[in-house]
């Protein structure tokens, strides 16, 4: 049985991306794969894990992700709904002119990238939404290039801080800790809709609250409460991006408490309300419904074109 999918949505000389789709069922740790590209990942649903090494990672809609080409990865499904992702492989001269000398060197062994799971910022999840927007509604070139290029650009560079300062985190931090950490992100998004208390999560991981409080804020750098609302935001702002109308039922099918909670945090996350945002993308790329540009590889993800066939693909 076929459980993953790919569909090539893009394709320039700046970078390959392609929407990801796993219906794997839980399980513990499972296949093992080797990346056939170096590839950027944003997890738009759902939530898998992977482990490098001895590291247990687990990756959901508040990170993203890299792979590096010719790695081996081992994956395993936390929790039972399967995952949708965005993935990128950057052209290797965007590489070279990111990363300087270091990707040039590395070039003919193959480029690595050496990075954990990313927390992403509101600026990358909004940029992320707006890339997947603008191709959805036939977006002029120009527009999609240069979104693609800013979310490259400002993932490349939070990431390079993250190793920064996780590398001086972990020189302090046990094993322990970081499996606690992983470990409480997988709760979080198997009860993403009930507000699990944070005595639940404790007693569950048979640990004190006080001390798994805080192991995740100095894994994280964010709180548990912060991880979960960010969890809940980023998907009410995926489902925006896809037209969602009614905010009220939004609200409360993510976990929110009505309209104006997801709006207050909302604000406060992504500087803007929901309506305008989600009035801003489409706004932005209506009047392109009536163009019918279809540069090489591009997939439109309204449905009205025919999707190339789905084919099995390793991450």
């Amino acid at each position: 049985m076929v459980f993953q999918t790919r569909k090539v949505l893009f394709g320039s000389d700046i970078a390959v991306v392609s929407d990801f789709r796993c219906r794997h069922p839980r399980d513990g740790v499972g296949y093992e794969e080797a990346s056939e590209g170096n590839y950027i990942t944003f997890v738009r649903s759902g939530v898998f894990g992977r482990i490098r090494g001895k590291k247990r990672e687990i990756a959901d809609p508040a990170h993203f992700l890299f792979f590096t080409k010719g790695h081996s990865y081992r994956f395993f499904h936390p929790v039972n709904v399967g995952d949708v992702c965005t993935i990128i492989a950057p052209s290797p001269e965007f590489l070279i002119e990111t990363f300087g000398n270091t990707a040039e060197d590395r070039q003919l062994q193959g480029f690595s990238f050496h990075v954990p799971p990313v927390l992403a910022s509101p600026r990358i999840v909004l940029l992320h939404n707006e890339f997947l927007a603008a191709i959805r509604y036939r977006a002029p070139l120009i527009s999609v290039e240069e979104t693609l290029t800013e979310l490259l650009a400002d993932t490349c560079q939070t990431a390079r801080g993250h190793t920064s300062a996780r590398t001086f985190r972990q020189d302090h931090r046990g094993r322990r800790q970081r499996d606690l950490t992983e470990e409480t992100k997988v709760l979080l998004n198997r009860q993403i809709e009930t507000r699990p208390s944070l005595s639940e999560i404790a007693n569950t991981l048979n640990c004190s609250k006080f001390y798994l409080s805080r192991v995740f804020a100095a894994e994280c750098g964010i709180s548990i409460r912060r991880y979960y609302i960010r969890l809940r935001l980023q998907a009410a702002a995926q489902r925006l991006s896809e037209g969602a109308n009614d905010l009220t039922a939004l609200a409360l099918e993510l976990g929110f408490y009505d309209h104006s909670h997801l709006s207050h945090l909302f604000i406060r996350e992504f500087g803007v309300q929901p309506s305008v945002f989600r009035d801003r993308i489409f706004s932005k790329h209506r009047k392109n419904l009536q163009a019918r540009y279809e540069p090489p590889g591009v997939v439109s993800l309204c449905g009205e074109q025919l999707l190339k066939k789905d084919t099995k693909w390793k991450r």
